[in-house]
C-alpha cells in the first residue's frame, strides 16, 4: 500500500508540474496554501471518523446536515457581496450551473464518497482522490484543446499502478 501511495503521488507530481522537477523545487507557499493544507487534514478526518463512528443519519441527513452548515457559513459572505454591489443574475446559465453544482459535486459526489468509505475504508478510498489531477488533465484536453503530453501518460501510469498496487488483495 505504501508503495502504491508513494507511486501515485509521484504520478500525480508529474502532471501538476508538467515533469518539470524545476517546478516542484521553487515552490513557495501562500496563505491559501496553508488552507488547502488545512482543507484536506480536515477531509482525511471527515473520512476516518464516517468509517470509524456509526452515526444515526442516513447518508442524504449527513450531506443535508453538511450543506445546512455550509449555508449558514456561507450567509454572512452573500450578504457583503451584496451591501458592496456584487448582485447574482439569474438566467438560464446561471440556474444550469446551479443544477449542475448541486446534483454532481454537492450531493453525488458526497454519497459515492460515503459510500466507498462503507465498503472498501477509508484508507482504501483515500487513493482515488489521486485522479482528480489526471481527470482534470483529461477534461483539459478535451474541453480546452490542451495538447496531451507525454507527462500526462506518465503521470498517470504513476497514479493507476499506485492506486492498482495499494488496492491489490495479498495472497
Amino acid at each position: 500500500q505504501i508503495s502504491g501511495l508513494i507511486l501515485s503521488i509521484f504520478g500525480v507530481g508529474t502532471i501538476i508540474s508538467n515533469a518539470d522537477i524545476q517546478k516542484i523545487i521553487s515552490l513557495s507557499f501562500n496563505i491559501g496554501d496553508i488552507w488547502m493544507l488545512v482543507c484536506v487534514l480536515s477531509w482525511s478526518l471527515y473520512s476516518t471518523l464516517l468509517k470509524k463512528s456509526k452515526l444515526e443519519l442516513s447518508q442524504f441527513s449527513l450531506i443535508q446536515t453538511m450543506v445546512t452548515i455550509g449555508l449558514i457559513f456561507l450567509f454572512p459572505q452573500f450578504l457583503y457581496e451584496q451591501s458592496i454591489g456584487l448582485d447574482i443574475k439569474i438566467n438560464k446559465a446561471f440556474i444550469f450551473i446551479l443544477m449542475y453544482v448541486v446534483i454532481f459535486p454537492a450531493i453525488a459526489a458526497y454519497y459515492f464518497w460515503q459510500k466507498a468509505i462503507e465498503l472498501i475504508g477509508p484508507n482504501r478510498s483515500s487513493l482515488f482522490i489521486q485522479l482528480m489531477p489526471l481527470f482534470s488533465a483529461l477534461m483539459a484536453i478535451i474541453i480546452f484543446k490542451e495538447k496531451f503530453q507525454f507527462y500526462h501518460f506518465i503521470g498517470a501510469t504513476f497514479i493507476i499502478s499506485g492506486i492498482y498496487l495499494s488496492n491489490r488483495k495479498t495472497q
